[in-house]
């Protein structure tokens, strides 16, 4: 992540791009595969806005994710750093993710492939300090209406909602 950072600021740092304000992408339409998984999602009318106000530079993105069903998740993303220095944060937010689609990102989060639930949120926060270690990564699950149930001849229980809060550090 720190060889990413300085590569970023030094295109912002070369003398072509230091009178650059702001670039603004839209309709953008990315497709990212899991093959692990073999899953594919598609990102469509995406937008990405980068605002440099001297040395501090800020990044947002807003996109829907399409994962082959009717529902639509939204993304949200944002990342602030000041050129010049390692030290920077981040922040990822999904809306109207299923649990399924959570469960096979990563193995901290393989309870979610016992949920059926009704579209879920993340949000996803963390930074890098000046040695580019990270911080503790900051996660909040907030799940909808629906039940758990470990296996296809076990009973389903039902739930209402849930939300958990957890940290996790590396």
């Amino acid at each position: 992540m720190p060889q990413l950072i300085g590569q970023l600021d030094a295109v912002f740092e070369a003398k072509a791009m230091r009178r650059l304000r702001s670039i603004e992408l839209r309709a953008l339409t990315l497709r990212y595969t899991d093959l692990q998984s073999e899953r594919m999602w598609t990102v469509d009318g995406g937008r990405m806005l980068l605002d440099r106000d001297g040395t501090r530079l800020d990044i947002t993105a807003e996109l829907a994710v399409l994962g082959g069903g009717a529902d639509v998740a939204t993304l949200s993303a944002n990342y602030t750093s000041k050129l010049g220095d390692t030290a920077s944060q981040f922040g990822v937010n999904f809306d109207g993710v299923s649990a399924a689609d959570i469960a096979i990102q990563k193995s901290r989060f393989r309870l979610a492939e016992y949920i059926a639930a009704h579209p879920s949120r993340v949000a996803v926060r963390s930074s890098l300090d000046e040695d580019g270690t990270f911080e503790p990564l900051n996660a909040a699950l907030q799940i909808g209406a629906g039940v758990v149930q470990p296996s296809e001849s076990a009973t389903p229980i039902p739930f209402d909602g849930a939300r958990s809060l957890f940290q996790l550090r590396s």
